[in-house]
């Protein structure tokens, strides 16, 4: 699992405090739901949370309205971190493995590592030349 709804599930305790609504929107998912979430998040690896993702993907399934609120969950982590890219300089580094990564400073003063792919060729529908690179997942360090 990559990308924003991968951020929420394993990173929303950090995330709740710099992304103001996040807190409600999860709280609005059924109670069921909200205990995968929360032993994802708490699982030392993702191998670990296997057990609890699979159970998160058959009530996300089950769930019109719990994929709704999820849906505005991943945009509102968007619009953070998309603000954050925007608005703040970055450091690149790389994680033990190797993996590119950006570091930002938020405005609360928390680390943002984003960990991000490779370059890729400039994606056409957009109209803009530049290389891109790809958000694989994001987390807070103090």
């Amino acid at each position: 699992m990559e990308g924003l709804l991968h951020i929420f599930l394993r990173h929303h305790p950090e995330f709740e405090k710099e992304v103001p609504g996040l807190i409600a929107q999860r709280l609005s998912l059924p109670a069921k739901m909200q205990m995968a979430i929360s032993k994802i998040a708490a699982a030392d690896n993702m191998n670990a949370a296997m057990l609890d993702v699979n159970s998160f993907k058959r009530m996300f399934h089950q769930s019109g309205n719990a994929r709704r609120i999820l849906y505005q969950i991943q945009i509102m982590v968007f619009k953070y971190l998309e603000n954050l890219v925007s608005t703040t300089p970055s450091t690149m580094t790389s994680n033990t493995a190797g993996k590119n990564q950006l570091n930002f400073v938020s405005k609360t003063s928390k680390k943002v590592v984003l960990g991000v792919s490779n370059i890729h060729k400039p994606v056409n529908s957009f109209n803009i030349p530049r290389r891109v690179r790809y958000v694989r997942t994001a987390f807070m360090k103090n």
